[in-house]
């Protein structure tokens, strides 16, 4: 009930926003980047699944601005070593695991220990540029940022605007412990369990990748559908380390005529290797890799010689760690509420997120709008809205 309330109000603001006129290159949907702003996403690439139907055949730049609400106060994550204080801490439930650990002395563990806070923003510039009939490439840059986020400046994703909500339409007063602490503040802190730091302050902004997909179409279709492949290369920064990326992903797509109006739906599977080359500065990845996967649909509908874009998104990535450490690691927080646990927890889970995409498309522009709901609640972000902008340059 919480969530479909919170749904309702949130697809009645966004829809009333838009009112500018945008449109695009017709071979290539304009997909804004909907990537979640996780922490640890600002350290490494992730792969920004495509969903177009062929090459673009014409050159085109876009820039994607994205706000989420982060809020993961404090905890520790304790690894035991030895696998026989693995075995005894597997029997009892988590919550359980705290006394546990301290009434049989258990001290030789590992310890990981994370806090994030704040507005946590994206800034994404691509250039989509033709290299043959079946053939593009997509040039990319992003920066990230972390805010307080004062209302009314993040209008959606402020404390304030996150707390009203919960304490006045649905979720109950405080759910989360964030009135425990002063609204607006912007940070995150992260120690790994090699005892690696790593913490941004407030008004923190930052280049955070650079990197390229390279996109191929085969002719080939089958019963409608319609595949691509991307190869992903990039560079990113942790710490004052610079990393290379490397991923792939394949993608179907099938589209249905109605009419005047049309319909797309597609799925597409990737994987990325976070620092294939390197030894990354500080430890958020002890799988070396990163899966996802991501379905989309669109439903196009004219509006004189221009078309309103209705989308829907999907998208799961692999947990950040090892899921099986959640059979017997115990985990200690302030315990603001009963959500304590999360900052460390939802780390040893797969994350995903749901993103529902406005846009209007007239002659060489596009505008869209979308927000992001973590329906597998992990707040990292909790709400997440953003602005994308598409101009075709030939």
């Amino acid at each position: 009930m919480f969530l479909k309330l919170k749904l309702s109000l949130l697809i009645l603001t966004v829809a009333l926003q838009i009112t500018v006129r945008a449109q695009n290159d017709s071979t290539s949907l304009f997909k804004p980047y909907l990537l979640s702003n996780h922490p640890f996403g600002m350290f490494t690439s992730r792969i920004n699944h495509n969903f177009s139907l062929q090459a673009t055949q014409k050159q085109n730049i876009s820039f994607t601005i994205s706000r989420g609400n982060v809020w993961l106060p404090i905890a520790t994550n304790k690894i035991p070593v030895h696998q026989t204080d693995r075995d005894i801490l597997s029997t009892y439930e988590w919550h359980h695991r705290n006394y546990q650990i301290t009434s049989r002395n258990i001290t030789d563990f590992q310890t990981r220990t994370l806090e994030a806070d704040g507005i946590f923003s994206s800034y994404y510039f691509q250039l989509h540029q033709p290299i043959a009939n079946n053939w593009d490439a997509k040039f990319n840059l992003k920066f990230n940022s972390i805010t307080g986020g004062k209302f009314p400046i993040a209008f959606l994703t402020s404390d304030e605007a996150i707390e009203w909500f919960h304490s006045n339409l649905a979720g109950g007063h405080d759910a989360f412990g964030r009135r425990t602490k002063t609204f607006g503040l912007g940070g995150f802190y992260y120690q790994d369990e090699y005892k690696n730091e790593i913490k941004l302050d407030n008004n923190s902004l930052f280049l955070s990748e650079i990197s390229a997909d390279w996109n191929w179409y085969p002719k080939t279709e089958i019963k409608g559908f319609k595949s691509s492949t991307l190869i992903h290369t990039g560079v990113s920064k942790a710490d004052k380390t610079y990393l290379f990326n490397l991923g792939g992903s394949a993608s179907i797509v099938k589209q249905w005529h109605l009419k005047k109006r049309k319909f797309d739906l597609g799925v597409s599977t990737g994987i990325i290797a976070p620092s294939v080359f390197q030894k990354i500065p500080f430890n958020f990845n002890n799988k070396r890799w990163i899966g996802s996967l991501e379905f989309q649909a669109n439903y196009f509908y004219p509006h004189k010689s221009n078309w309103f874009i209705v989308g829907i998104n999907f998208h799961g990535q692999s947990s950040f760690h090892k899921m099986n450490e959640r059979n017997f690691n115990v985990i200690e927080s302030d315990r603001l509420s009963s959500h304590g646990h999360m900052a460390v927890s939802h780390l040893n889970r797969g994350v995903q997120g749901w993103t529902f995409v406005f846009s209007y498309q007239v002659n060489k522009f596009t505008i869209s709008t979308f927000f992001r709901e973590d329906f597998l609640v992990d707040n990292a972000p909790d709400v997440q809205v953003g602005w994308g902008f598409n101009y075709v340059l030939q």
